[in-house]
């Protein structure tokens, strides 16, 4: 798979923030929106993933794209994989075509790939759509994906700002993906496993809203930005960054007041707290042997 300077996030893309607008519009283009086959004729929209890039450690004329989501989008039930998803992407021409992904989760043909702790809510495809030139997607650089050694050098604490985009179910786009972005803060980021559906696991928590349908969603740090008399003003380096992977939320269960009924009634509402993958759990997995020897390295 040949370079393709296309397909690169220019770092000046990544670091400039203009003064109409807070975050870079192409950040939108490594969204992909995942869809469920329900029968031959008809799918129907499950959740969100995003293209990430990485080169080849033998050639420097080669990389490799991937598909990127929460492992559950891909695997609804504990017990069953879905055969295959379709991958909704943008094209050049004002479209969007959904692309066929089979799902091989074992096998010579495997091409899912899981943390080693199963409690990692991230599953991870190769994905390259060709002629990629057809498509108006981008794969954003691993070099944009946090490792744990980022946070002291980034100063990312409780209060700093991130953003999601991703998958509004309400409004997917007629012709086009049109995915939403949602702004919130850093929770909580501790140093120890928080309870969460899949059991203790590491997470992120920030304050904000996400519904179904963002689960997978990209989720970004935006580190050194002060904001004066409405505009931005960067304080030098790259000011977003890949925080993780949008696995759900926090939900409360209170009950309903009710007339003559021998039953209990629950409803759930959102917490306004979500729980976000950390990203170097994506590097754990595309540094993986099983996905080194994939590529050959």
């Amino acid at each position: 798979m040949k370079k393709i300077s296309i397909l690169l996030f220019a770092l000046l893309t990544l670091t400039s923030i203009s003064q109409a607008s807070p975050i870079p519009l192409d950040i939108k283009k490594v969204v992909a929106f995942i869809y469920y086959p329900d029968n031959p004729t008809n799918t129907s929209p499950n959740g969100t993933g995003f293209l990430v890039i990485t080169p080849s450690a033998n050639d420097t004329n080669k990389v490799f794209g991937y598909l990127v989501t929460a492992r559950h989008v891909l695997r609804p039930s504990t017990n069953n994989w879905l055969p295959s998803v379709f991958v909704r992407l943008n094209r050049r021409d004002g479209t969007s075509e959904k692309i066929l992904l089979p799902l091989v989760t074992n096998g010579p043909n495997k091409n899912v790939f899981t943390h080693d702790d199963p409690t990692v809510d991230v599953a991870i495809v190769p994905f390259f759509p060709k002629p990629f030139t057809n498509y108006d997607a981008l794969f954003l650089p691993l070099s944009f994906v946090t490792s744990e050694e980022d946070f002291k050098s980034l100063d990312i604490h409780e209060g700093s700002d991130v953003f999601f985009t991703g998958m509004f179910v309400r409004h997917l786009g007629d012709k086009r993906n049109t995915p939403i972005t949602r702004f919130g803060k850093v929770a909580l980021i501790g140093d120890e496993k928080i309870d969460w559906i899949t059991g203790k696991t590491d997470l992120y928590l920030m304050e904000a809203n996400s519904y179904p349908g963002n689960s997978g969603s990209p989720v970004f740090f935006q580190i050194g930005s002060e904001r004066a008399n409405g505009s931005i003003v960067l304080s030098g380096g790259p000011n977003i960054r890949l925080a993780g992977v949008m696995s759900g939320c926090y939900n409360d269960i209170q009950p309903i007041q009710t007339v003559s009924v021998s039953t209990n009634q629950y409803v759930t509402p959102n917490l306004g707290i979500s729980g976000v993958v950390p990203a170097y759990k994506i590097k754990d997995i595309l540094s993986s042997q099983e996905l080194k020897q994939k590529r050959g390295e």
